[in-house]
């Protein structure tokens, strides 16, 4: 079963901005406004799928409500879904937006469902979705004009459009893989593992050296994770740990997680710890 992580869904946490779409000042039905929610839906890092070449985005969201999206392949995609109320607009659109750079467009006609595509060399940090900004009416898509091109048969919802703008911060994301590992006598394990981060010019995984590393462990599912150590890798990207799991959980389930630190460009992506065979 798929787990969705969806972005947007929290109305109060995005203001609303006002987008026209070919509506008549001074019409009586202008009274009412029509609120589309654009809500962006990924999937957990746990059950993203590795067995594609389009996958959808791995995305979690914080504590403290910030959206992150993990790039890890050349291209991912997110499901783009259009929410109105008091209403159902014929064409909506979002445009995407990195600081002053404009991205892409997200647009609905006549849809209620489409794809974002992401791809790792689009720029990375803070996106916002938002109205495109007001323009002025033209004169040619007023039917009343002596040379309309609007449909007069095509009935135009006259009311304004308020667009959330929800947010998604997107940077690189990271792996750990088990380089070795050795049963001692005294039953503790030594571990070695390698930090690794999507590198784009490869579109592959390269080792991530120097940074910080928060290994995390439980002993059952339900439990919560709780810390255990915080190496830094090597400059080959490899960090080393021993430990005991029949000491550590006597229930013999034992689970580790390590999340690398987060950096101006990545996001640590929480992977599990094999510990053995």
């Amino acid at each position: 079963m798929k787990t969705w992580v969806v972005v947007g869904l929290i109305v109060a946490a995005f203001a609303l901005a006002g987008a026209g779409l070919g509506h008549r000042p001074g019409s009586a039905e202008a009274t009412k406004a029509i609120r589309c929610e654009l809500v962006l839906e990924g999937v957990e890092p746990g059950a993203r799928r590795t067995d594609t070449k389009e996958p959808l985005l791995a995305v979690t969201k914080d504590p403290s409500g910030l959206m992150k999206g993990y790039v890890v392949t050349p291209y991912a995609y997110l499901n783009a879904k259009k929410v109105c109320t008091d209403g159902d607009p014929l064409e909506v659109t979002w445009q995407s937006w990195q600081g002053t750079l404009r991205v892409d467009d997200v647009g609905f006609l006549n849809q209620s469902v489409v794809e974002v595509p992401v791809y790792d060399s689009d720029p990375l940090g803070l996106r916002t979705w938002k109205a495109p900004p007001p323009t002025a009416p033209s004169a040619s898509a007023d039917p009343s004009s002596s040379n309309p091109t609007a449909d007069p048969a095509v009935a135009v919802d006259p009311r304004e459009v308020k667009l959330n703008q929800p947010e998604m911060d997107i940077r690189l994301g990271t792996d750990l893989t088990r380089v070795s590992f050795f049963h001692r006598p005294d039953g503790s394990t030594e571990l070695v593992y390698q930090a690794r981060k999507y590198s784009p010019p490869a579109d592959d995984w390269t080792p991530y050296p120097n940074i910080e590393v928060t290994i995390q462990q439980r002993c059952s599912p339900d439990a919560p994770w709780t810390d255990l150590a915080k190496p830094t890798t090597t400059p080959t990207g490899e960090f080393d740990l021993t430990i005991n799991p029949t000491t550590t959980c006597p229930s013999g389930n034992l689970e580790l997680q390590g999340i690398p630190a987060d950096s101006p460009d990545t996001w640590g992506l929480p992977t599990a710890m094999p510990i053995s065979e």
